[in-house]
């Protein structure tokens, strides 16, 4: 098979492990390349799976041909080696390639990461949240969809925001106290897309709610002490936000 085994290669990566400049320590001639421009073409790198997705992954551009072709590589792939490729996205290409991202956008390493607001302006954050969300994730949904059709329970944007919030944003926003607004849509954003019930979800909404002012705000169904309008005399009873919602007989 002209395919790489990915495998032995996605044990380099660990997500709890610090991250250095050389995680792809098999390729580390290649990536060095990377980081000044992407590689030509597809077929110029054998065994060039890795460095594609890592190279889409740090926003490279990618030709349409060059998307076309890894699809349709992916498409004759094997079960065993579609897998080895979604096992390397989740576990080790996303996870350090998108903290490195931050990283290189608040110029710092893995460690710094949870004082960069402190140093930077918040729009670094701004930039690199347009970065993923409106060139990375579209140029990985556009190689990657023959996995998405062939496997429904694989979610790769799902799957990338929330690597991004526990990796990057989790780190970036830990101990920032001031609501911050410009920072509002891409925390909707990642609230609405990465929802469930663990507790890294859980987390991340309570800090979420925090910097967009929103954790003493009252919950839609509060009582609300009102008088009716049709029996002005009559004293006042509770009603809830949603009978006030079904009924034109209730005023604030």
């Amino acid at each position: 098979s002209g395919f790489l085994r990915i495998p032995s290669i996605a044990m380099v990566f660990s997500p709890s492990s610090p991250i250095s400049p050389g995680y792809l320590n098999p390729f580390r001639k290649q990536m060095d390349k990377l980081k000044s421009s992407p590689p030509p073409s597809p077929t110029q790198l054998s065994p060039s799976w890795c460095l594609w997705l890592v190279s889409a992954l740090q926003g490279h551009e990618l030709t349409s041909d060059v998307r076309r072709q890894l699809a349709d590589d992916i498409e004759q792939m094997g079960y065993v080696e579609q897998e080895d490729l979604i096992e390397f996205l989740e576990t080790g290409a996303a996870p350090s390639t998108l903290e490195n991202n931050a990283c290189k956008q608040f110029l710092c390493n893995t460690t710094e990461l949870y004082s960069a607001l402190a140093l930077k302006d918040p729009e670094n954050l701004v930039t690199l949240w347009d970065q993923l969300f409106h060139h990375i994730l579209p140029s990985l949904q556009s190689i990657l969809y023959p996995l998405q059709r062939t496997r429904p329970g694989f979610d790769l944007r799902r799957t990338i925001l929330t690597i991004f919030r526990d990796r990057v944003l989790s780190k970036i926003l830990r101990d920032v106290q001031n609501r911050i607004p410009i920072l509002e849509p891409m925390l909707y954003t990642v609230l609405l897309e990465t929802d469930s019930q663990d507790e890294d979800s859980r987390q991340f909404a309570a800090l979420a709610s925090r910097i967009m002012g929103t954790k003493n705000r009252r919950s839609a169904v509060t009582v609300t002490r009102i008088r009716s309008r049709t029996l002005p005399n009559k004293p006042s009873k509770k009603v809830t936000w949603s009978d006030m919602r079904k009924s034109a007989t209730f005023i604030l």
